[in-house]
């Protein structure tokens, strides 16, 4: 999600809409074992990256209201996990809202 409104909810305005410089990203992770055959990673990300582009897939991600983008894997999906977790944590310093 790039920080543009919710299809689903084009009404809602994004909190840099509000005055708030900050992007919330929701996403869903699959995760496999430690030490899982390369081989076999691959194949696993491969049939993902298939299956969320049906349209099936998409059809049920937008009635339930699940924002559903490219998929992520590897190394860019640590990469992101990574970047995530500080600007949420730098977010959450500059509001205030770290737990006491």
């Amino acid at each position: 999600m790039d920080g543009d409104r919710l299809q689903f909810d084009p009404e809602v305005p994004t909190l840099v809409e509000q005055g708030f410089p900050y992007k919330i990203q929701r996403i869903f992770y699959l995760f496999g074992p430690q030490r899982l055959p390369a081989a076999a990673a691959a194949r696993l990300v491969d049939a993902f990256g298939k299956t969320a582009r049906t349209t099936r897939y998409l059809e049920v991600t937008k009635r339930n209201r699940i924002v559903s983008n490219n998929p992520n894997a590897n190394e860019n999906l640590e990469r992101f996990i990574l970047e995530d977790r500080t600007r949420t944590g730098a977010m959450v310093n500059k509001l205030g809202l770290r737990k006491q």
